[in-house]
């Protein structure tokens, strides 16, 4: 399915908050409040309220920390990786047999939600080597 706009992106995360399992979350912490200043109000109090879970790599930028210093409240894990060596400015939750992405960067900003078993599991694969490899960066080396 495919979605525009701010409206279509908060689409994309209403669906989210069906989810049965963790969801596996890839997100620039930067671009989503700048397009939606109420985002921890109104998505991630909701996400709390139905008490789903979700892991996450985000850039070690000042957003990203702030997100981090706040995971206990928020009901998540966030690693964060040195944003000298990676840059995203999209979005990507892995959830039940679904992979949701968001593109904050185009212009109207659009997203898709991917239902399919085998590409959610092999993106919950990929995810899990990525946390991995995030879990090597330390504080200092950010």
């Amino acid at each position: 399915r495919y979605f525009e706009g701010l409206d279509g992106i908060k689409a994309i995360y209403e669906d989210t908050l069906s989810s049965k399992t963790e969801i596996l979350n890839y997100a620039n912490s930067k671009e989503i409040r700048a397009r939606w200043p109420n985002y921890d109000e109104e998505y991630v109090a909701k996400r709390v309220k139905h008490k789903i879970y979700l892991r996450g790599i985000s850039p070690a930028d000042e957003h990203g920390e702030w997100v981090h210093e706040h995971d206990r409240e928020y009901f998540r894990e966030i690693r964060l990786i040195p944003t000298n060596q990676f840059t995203f400015t999209n979005e990507i939750n892995i959830y039940d047999d679904k992979v949701a992405i968001i593109s904050y960067k185009d212009k109207p900003l659009v997203g898709m939600i991917i239902e399919s078993f085998e590409i959610a599991n092999t993106q919950r694969d990929i995810f899990k080597m990525a946390w991995e490899f995030a879990s090597t960066f330390s504080y200092a080396s950010r």
